[in-house]
């Protein structure tokens, strides 16, 4: 069944038209890796599904719901979205209060993005600061916080961002894996024309049925195209500028 649905969304950005007459289905269960140019509009898309930008024409539902139409924990619990700077999640003194504060915020039993966590890096170190990790340690504690009570849709915006060499393709296979249990849509963001992107290449290996999205910007006015293994769309270079 579909979870994640765009129908014709267009989303202005100031005086930027981002989004242009966009279409796109996900189903549940389904990963999807959003591979496009700087500029290609791949963060506003997140954006909008996560309800932080309205779209001026268009409709996005997730699991049938208006995500731009709810709030505070409800909202959380439908989608989730970690975002280019994981760091912008984590306020808290200790990674402890970090996983406390978030069963708080999202009306969570006890102990569940402790679980979480200890599903995805077990090997951190409740004790210390956020900022004593590694920007991978900081990627996965972030995404536990984001993932912890297993929303419908699960955004990634760029997750290996910052993330060195040795950690990248670890720390996606890790999430990858964990991932792969759970009917949870899953939409990445990684920047096309990087020989070898970790966030698309681990997904790959674990998941066969992973689909590609790419927006691309072209000149002139044009309309998504559709192909069974991939959605093209093309969006108006003018406008994009």
């Amino acid at each position: 069944a579909t979870v994640l649905q765009l129908r014709r969304v267009n989303v202005r950005r100031g005086e930027t038209q981002a989004l242009h007459d966009v279409d796109l289905e996900v189903a549940g269960g389904e990963i999807c890796g959003l591979i496009g140019r700087n500029g290609a509009g791949k963060s506003t898309l997140l954006q909008t599904c996560f309800g932080d930008l309205r779209p001026m024409r268009g409709q996005v539902t997730v699991a049938g719901r208006d995500p731009a139409k709810l709030a505070g924990a409800e909202l959380l619990r439908l989608v989730a979205l970690l975002p280019q700077q994981p760091q912008d999640l984590l306020i808290e003194d200790s990674v402890a209060l970090e996983l406390a504060a978030n069963d708080r915020r999202r009306a969570l039993a006890t102990g569940t993005t402790a679980m979480r966590l200890q599903q995805l890096a077990p090997e951190i170190d409740l004790g210390l600061h956020p900022r004593e990790l590694s920007e991978g340690g900081r990627t996965l504690l972030a995404l536990a916080l984001c993932s912890s009570h297993t929303p419908a849709a699960l955004l990634l915006d760029e997750p290996t961002s910052g993330v060195s060499t040795d950690e990248k393709f670890p720390m996606m296979d890790t999430v990858m894996r964990a991932l792969s249990q759970e009917a949870v849509t899953v939409l990445e963001n990684a920047t096309k024309g990087a020989k070898s992107d970790p966030a698309i290449d681990a997904v790959r290996d674990l998941a066969s049925s992973m689909r590609e999205v790419r927006l691309e910007v072209s000149m002139g006015k044009t309309t998504p195209m559709k192909r069974l293994d991939e959605i093209q769309l093309r969006l108006d270079k003018e406008l994009n500028r």
